[in-house]
């Protein structure tokens, strides 16, 4: 998938500066929007009150890095809403919010860890 732009909507401060460190050509989509606070696990997102703005971004990523509870809560809310996601890397190694979820499993993209 070279050439995409790889969106990042997470509560991991640093990743986006890490990622854009580690190869300053990735092309980077940095998405900050108040409905998304915390920390690990002490992440709060309420996805009802994203911006327009996020939402419109969410639509149109095809790459997505973020965090397993918020990519539920995204999925929960309004499955649509990643409409064009083909991969989501999750920014922890479980994925148990996703699977707890309920949401309707497989999905058209893959989810790595």
């Amino acid at each position: 998938m070279p050439g995409n732009t790889i969106t990042v909507f997470s509560s991991i401060k640093g990743i986006a500066q890490s990622l854009g460190d580690s190869n300053p050509s990735l092309p980077l989509a940095v998405l900050s929007d108040p409905a998304l606070d915390g920390y690990g696990g002490t992440v709060e997102f309420d996805p009802s009150r994203l911006g327009d703005e996020t939402k419109i971004s969410l639509a149109e990523a095809e790459i997505l890095i973020t965090e397993p509870f918020v990519l539920a809560k995204l999925l929960e809310y309004d499955a649509s809403c990643l409409y064009n996601l083909r991969w989501c890397q999750s920014t922890y190694a479980g994925v148990d919010p996703i699977f707890n979820a309920k949401i309707s499993l497989p999905r058209d993209w893959v989810l790595t860890r």
